[in-house]
């Protein structure tokens, strides 16, 4: 939960939230960070115990738990938590990078490769 808040907001509010506090730190590029709100608790790969961290501005101070991702992933559903997180990661990672999304769905392709030749994607039968 936002500090002050008895409630969960909106997944909106929190991204534009953790923007802002990013803006506030004196971050030069501002981002989305990878997160997942489940059962009122956000869940990232982020440090959400640093005070200045890209998602500090979403979570009450004091409030952060570290745990191995080895053993958040025994139970199915926190399973499918974490790949969600891996995958948000890296689908935002590669579009800071210049990499974008082919339409498929199932692969990422650079848009100058796009532009100049033809790419490889995988996908499923």
């Amino acid at each position: 939960m936002m500090p002050g808040r008895s409630t969960t907001p909106a997944k909106s509010t929190l991204i534009e939230a953790a923007r802002v506090g990013q803006k506030d730190a004196g971050y030069e590029t501002i981002f989305t960070p990878a997160f997942r709100v489940v059962s009122g608790q956000v869940i990232s790969f982020h440090d959400l115990s640093e005070p200045d961290g890209p998602a500090a501005a979403i979570v009450d101070d004091g409030a952060a738990e570290e745990f191995a991702i080895k053993e958040y992933m025994v139970d199915e559903d926190q399973r499918r938590v974490a790949i969600s997180l891996l995958n948000m990661a890296i689908s935002r990672h590669a579009h800071r990078r210049g990499l974008t999304v082919d339409g498929t769905g199932a692969s990422a392709t650079s848009s100058r490769q796009r532009a100049t030749g033809p790419t490889s994607s995988t996908g499923s039968p």
